[in-house]
Parts: C-alpha cells; structure tokens; sequence
C-alpha cells in the first residue's frame, strides 16, 4: 500500500469521526437542556406578538395602512389562529381600499370565532355594495342580529339591503321597530311607504307618503306611488290631479300618459282621455290596453269613424270575446248591421252567450232584415232576463214574422203589472 493510499484512508477515517461527534454533542445539548428553558421561548414568541399587534394598531390610527399589515401579518406568522391579528389584516385591506381582499380575511375570521359580530358585520356591509352580493349580505346582517338582536343600526342597515331585493314583507318587518324609525333618513322613509304599499298595508302607506309629499312638494317618487295607490282604489277624484301634475313635468311620458288616460276614461271625461291616450299608443304601439283604451275615448267622444279603426286593428290580433264583442257593439252603433253580425257571432263562436251579446246580434239580425233568425236570440235572453225592455224587442220580433197573438199576449203581460204598479199608486 502506498503512503497516498494509506493518507487518504486516514483522512476519511478522521472526517467520519469528526461527523459522529459533533452529532453525539448536539444529542447531549437537546436532552439535556435545563427544565423551563422552553416555557420561556414561548413567552418570548407570545410578548413578540402582543407587540406587533401594538405596533400594528398604532400604525394603523396613523393611517400608515401597509405599515400596519406587515406586521399583522408576522404577528400572523408566529400565532396563526389569533382573532386579532386575522381581524387587524382584514380591517388593514379594508382600509387600503382593497374590499374583496378584506372580505376574504374577514371570512378566515368566521372558522375561528364562527359568532364574530365584527366580522359579520363588515362582510355583511362589504356584500351590501354589489347587486351580486345582497343575499350574502342579507345573510351576514341575520347572522350578526343573532349575535346582537338589539342593534338598530344594524336592523336598518338590513332593511335597506330587502328593499334592493323587493323583499318588501320583510323589509317592512325591519323598518317597523321604533328603535329603527329614529334613525331613518328621508330616503329610508320614502323605502318603508314604498313596501307598505306592495304588502297591501295602504292606509299606512296613504299616510306616510301624504306626510312625505308635505315635507317634498316636488318629489315625483312620493307623487307617483301616491297617484299609484289612488288609482289601485279607483279613488280618481284624488288620482288624477295628480298625475296632471307630473305629467306637466314630464308630458311625453308613455306610462304616465296612459294611466292618466284609463283614469279619465274611467270617469267618462273622453274628450279630455283622447289626447294622452293617442300619446301613450304612439309611444307604445303594442300595448294592447293603450290601445283599447285609445278606441274607446275615441269612441266615448264620438269620432265613431277613428274609434272602429283602432278597434278593428285590435280585434284582428286578438281572441279576447269581450272585446270583440265590443267591437260589434260599435259596429251597430254606426249601423254597420252586417259588420256587426260577423263580430257578434265570433264573440259566441268564442264561448260568449249573454243577454247583451244576444240583443246586440238580434238587433243586427233585425237590421239586416233577418227577423226570423233573430227571434231565437231574442227568445234566449227573455228566458235569461224577462225585462220589459227585452220583452216590447221580443214582442216587436214576433210581430214582424207574423206572430202577431204572440205578441199581443206578451205585451198584455207586460201592461199587467205596469196596471197594477199604477193602481197600487193611486190606492196609496
């Protein structure tokens, strides 16, 4: 063996034993290591904690933001299920502007202390600004009054967020609580009669925004759920002014134009419904209840040419037997008796059999010369309806088709009790 080999061979020999004894004195440090040495590490890592949640939050009031989260965040390292740090980093994002970032770190917060109620409440206050959101929202704000059942400020806050998602009972449950109505700005008062009015609650509605429009004249929100409610009741005398009002603000608008035009029509002022209703079917030409109504003020007014013009585009696009109906009753009113028969028997085609449909195509079967098709009519709405009125036509019918004792005897049947009313009159 050659002096290389053999100085090689102790060079290896010498590094194994140098291996081997570092590793039995670091074993000797661990085991024996004095008791307590551990305990105080810990307390060690527990103060270096408690002071960077300090230096955060002393950052944190000097707005100095990422200061603050470096150091919420190590203090995060060292204790990863402290609340406060974990709450510290969600407020910091919070405050840097970084909303869907807190949200996230409020939500670590949750598995933690799943009752948080400043976790709960930021999420549910972060969740209210996006549409996308509002049920999440809407879930936090519940979760956080199940922690603080007491929190007006909170009830409000979720009445809000029900009233962007139409949730108008619920919404109108949150609003109602005294402690909330003290807080209610003007916009949360104008919401609260808005919802008592989709809930069905009017007569509260009716005096809240009547409070509401004194405190706002020219509200146009206030005055048209106001007009709105009116008119739900058919109380026209009330609605219409004001839709008068708002449509002198806003002339060429189509919804209000045709409400304001059905409540004229309502009270048989149809001169004064032509104009907004030609307005409201211009800006709405398939509206079929703009339309209708249009025809019908025409009609009302006596421009019977325009009125059979609009019903007769009506009727040609629809199966609705009243309608059609009408439009026979129209169409005889212009002694268009021919006209009238066709749109008669399409409204009985349509299932429609009563005693007006059955005079009105009598009376166009009369017209028409056709008094022997036209009795049967006649004899169905007596039997429906024996009125005189129906009887001195029936009577009249029979008469024509050479039914003359006939006639005679139900005339006599009217006269009788015509005589006796009258000498009941007299003994009297």
């Amino acid at each position: 063996m050659s002096v290389r080999q053999v100085i090689h061979r102790f060079l290896i020999v010498f590094g194994i034993v140098v291996v081997v004894s570092f590793g039995y004195g670091a074993y000797l440090m661990r085991v024996r290591r004095p008791p307590g040495e551990e305990p105080v590490l810990a307390a060690s890592s527990g103060e270096t904690v408690e002071r960077l949640l300090r230096g955060a939050a002393l950052a944190l009031e000097s707005r100095h933001v990422e200061q603050a989260l470096i150091a919420y965040r190590q203090a995060l390292t060292l204790a990863s299920r402290s609340i406060d740090a974990q709450l510290g980093v969600a407020r910091s994002e919070l405050m840097a502007g970084r909303e869907s970032l807190a949200a996230q770190e409020y939500e670590r917060v949750l598995p933690l202390d799943h009752d948080n109620a400043t976790a709960l409440q930021q999420l549910a206050r972060i969740y209210s600004r996006q549409r996308v959101t509002w049920n999440q929202s809407e879930d936090k704000y519940k979760d956080f009054l199940r922690v603080k059942p007491n929190d007006a400020a909170a009830r409000l806050e979720l009445a809000r967020v029900l009233v962007w998602e139409r949730k108008s009972r619920e919404a109108v449950e949150m609003f109602s609580a005294d402690a909330v109505k003290e807080l209610m700005t003007f916009q949360d008062q104008k919401d609260y009669a808005f919802a008592l009015v989709q809930t069905g609650s009017s007569s509260e509605a009716e005096t809240r925004l009547r409070k509401l429009v004194a405190v706002r004249p020219n509200d146009s929100e206030i005055r048209l759920q106001l007009a709105a409610l009116y008119a739900s009741r058919r109380d026209w005398d009330a609605a219409l002014p004001l839709y008068a009002a708002l449509l002198r603000g806003n002339p060429d608008d189509a919804r209000l134009n045709l409400t304001y035009g059905l409540g004229l029509l309502s009270t048989k002022r149809f001169q004064s419904a032509v104009g907004p209703l030609e307005k409201a079917h211009k800006e709405m030409p398939s509206s079929a209840e703009a339309g209708l109504g249009y025809a019908r003020a025409l009609k009302g007014s006596g421009n019977l040419k325009r009125a059979t013009q609009e019903f007769g585009r009506i009727v040609n696009s629809t199966q609705d037997r009243g309608i059609v109906r009408e439009y026979g009753d129209l169409l005889l009113e212009k002694h268009d008796y021919r006209g009238a028969e066709k749109y008669y028997k399409e409204a009985l085609r349509l299932g429609l059999r009563d005693t007006r449909l059955l005079m009105g195509l009598a009376g166009a079967l009369r017209g028409n010369g056709k008094h022997r098709e036209a009795l049967p009519y006649l004899e169905e709405a007596y039997a429906n309806e024996p009125a005189d009125r129906v009887a001195f036509e029936l009577a009249s019918t029979l008469q024509k088709v050479g039914r003359n004792k006939e006639a005679l005897e139900l005339l006599a049947r009217i006269d009788k009790p015509a005589e006796r009313r009258s000498a009941g009159g007299k003994a009297f």
